[in-house]
């Protein structure tokens, strides 16, 4: 293990960090062996299809899902995911299923849907937003608690008939897990002041996403919200990974 010391971090995301829930077995432990230092900040994933799918929103993709049970198709950027773990919630509480189409890594999984060959992603912004300006992509809606200021048009899936869905991504830094506290707190200033520069807060704001950057404190218990929900997917879908 690294020198508890401050002068070893991790960032990591929310797909890196969750990982371990997928497994059987991993040699270590989130909580005990990692101490959140801040949240970089919250990215919503965005929910996109080819413009050929005869669905405009949620209501309309689900019912279209409902008819068509388990041949509509989505990709992902790889099986484990944030975006594969945030469709099969989505399919879970809206009561239908969707056929998953893995890929390695987001360019291929987003092309194949401009193309036709797959129906929708769960996405970021930042990389199909351009797409939607284009016209190449449709949004249906941003799986965030807010609409993003980045896609301020596009509605969120929990004011589209789902209250409360949220699936987001975080970035977010750690220090190892016996990190004392005042030099968790020295880290977490520094950063803070970093994120809320004006370039900082652009880059994640372009992103369709906001600043987090709290307290240590702020940091696990979100990841404490945050992680019993993907949980849950996880536990409820039996997904694993080898």
């Amino acid at each position: 293990m690294p020198t508890a010391d401050g002068y070893t971090l991790l960032m990591a995301t929310s797909s890196s960090h969750y990982s371990a829930y997928l497994y059987k077995s991993v040699p270590y432990d989130l909580e005990r062996d990692l101490a959140p230092v801040a949240n970089f900040g919250v990215v919503p994933l965005f929910v996109v299809a080819n413009p050929g799918l005869a669905a405009n929103n949620v209501q309309e993709l689900i019912a279209l899902a409902k008819k068509n049970p388990g041949k509509l198709s989505y990709s992902s950027p790889g099986a484990g995911g944030l975006a594969h773990l945030g469709t099969e919630m989505f399919s879970s509480i809206a009561g239908i299923k969707m056929l998953h189409v893995p890929y390695k890594g987001a360019a291929p999984a987003v092309a194949d849907v401009i193309a036709g060959r797959i129906d929708l992603i769960f996405d970021s912004v930042s990389t199909s937003g351009p797409h939607v300006k284009s016209g190449r992509l449709k949004a249906i809606a941003i799986a965030s608690a807010q609409r993003a200021s980045g896609a301020p048009d596009v509605p969120t899936i929990a004011e589209s008939g789902l209250p409360g869905f949220e699936a987001t991504y975080w970035l977010g830094w750690f220090a190892p897990g016996a990190t004392p506290m005042p030099v968790v707190r020295a880290l977490n200033a520094e950063i803070r002041k970093f994120m809320h520069t004006p370039d900082m807060s652009k880059r994640i704001t372009d992103m369709g996403g906001y600043v987090a950057a709290d307290s240590p404190e702020e940091f696990a218990a979100y990841l404490k919200r945050d992680s019993a929900r993907w949980i849950k997917v996880v536990r409820d879908t039996g997904m694993t990974l080898e």
